[in-house]
């Protein structure tokens, strides 16, 4: 075996390893990019609306347990700007129905 032969192995099992972690890598951002998040578990809060107000700035409803958060959220913070009950929700937000469950991505099967 000469030296250059041994060169070329060893350059193209690291391209190999290289290769096999950028499709890892790619996969996990997939998975975690696609995947519902009823999948991943019960978190016990759910967005019930969001509204956007600027380029980078926007209005959040989140429901936690019993308790509704209205946050104003920008590119650097996150503040509380009202919290309500159930009964204090004006009745326009009363309206707004909870997040609808998440599309099925297997579907396509069941249509073969």
């Amino acid at each position: 075996m000469t030296a250059s032969n041994s060169m070329e192995q060893m350059l193209a099992m690291f391209v190999s390893l290289l290769v096999v972690l950028a499709v890892a890598i790619g996969l996990a951002w997939l998975w975690k990019r696609l995947m519902p998040s009823s999948l991943l578990g019960p978190s016990g809060m759910d967005v019930v609306a969001s509204r956007h107000v600027g380029t980078k700035e926007r209005l959040l409803l989140v429901k936690v347990g019993e308790r509704y958060l209205l946050l104003g959220v920008t590119a650097h913070a996150i503040n509380t700007l009202a919290e309500f009950s159930a009964e204090q929700l004006p009745d326009a937000l009363q309206q707004i129905q909870q997040p609808s469950t998440p599309p099925n991505w297997l579907s396509w099967r069941s249509k073969q």
